[in-house]
């Protein structure tokens, strides 16, 4: 089953890449406006100032759970707020074989993580551009849930219900240094 659906994205305003106008004519999407695109200054500078970090949470929280939940080879993997592709790449390393999509509002972001996915998706993780049922692990590393106001955080967990096959599972790493210190 495909997991892509047509479906309205986030599309930052100003000029879209020409990457992007090919795969939202191939998902059939339409363009809408986004105040401003988050993380775009960042995009060039993550790995310089958080890869490390994000690194190693994904290694001690998100992998080892990801591959306890022993994936088919034809499972589909779902980053929610993929950024620059460290959790994909490091995906691709312990559970190779499934097929690996990630998910991000963030264009430039999504630029520097196009070869750590089989899909790369613009889009917010709190509407899911995926087919009821078309996922089996949906993953969230490196805080991003934690950024999420409270009804976008609901919106964003009911939509990975939708999205998760029976049996399928969210795994999220919440070790924000804020959390820990406040909770």
């Amino acid at each position: 089953m495909d997991p892509f659906i047509a479906h309205p994205y986030y599309i930052p305003s100003g000029p879209l890449r020409p990457w992007v106008k090919k795969l939202m004519r191939r998902l059939g999407c339409k363009e809408t406006t986004m105040r401003s695109e988050p993380y775009a200054g960042l995009a060039d500078d993550y790995h310089m100032l958080l890869g490390g970090l994000a690194e190693h949470t994904w290694r001690v929280g998100i992998l080892p759970e990801a591959a306890r939940t022993r994936p088919r080879p034809s499972a589909v993997v779902v980053d929610l707020g993929a950024g620059t592709g460290i959790g994909g790449r490091l995906l691709a390393t312990h559970l190779p074989q499934p097929t690996r999509i990630g998910v991000d509002r963030s264009a430039a972001m999504l630029a520097q993580a196009a070869d750590a996915y089989e899909h790369t998706v613009l889009s917010s993780i709190d509407v899911l551009p995926l087919s009821d049922e078309s996922a089996d692990l949906v993953v969230s590393g490196f805080d991003t849930l934690n950024y999420l106001p409270m009804p976008a955080l609901g919106r964003c967990l009911r939509e990975v219900a939708r999205c998760l096959r029976p049996e399928g599972r969210l795994i999220a790493d919440m070790s924000s240094p804020h959390l820990l210190r406040c909770h």
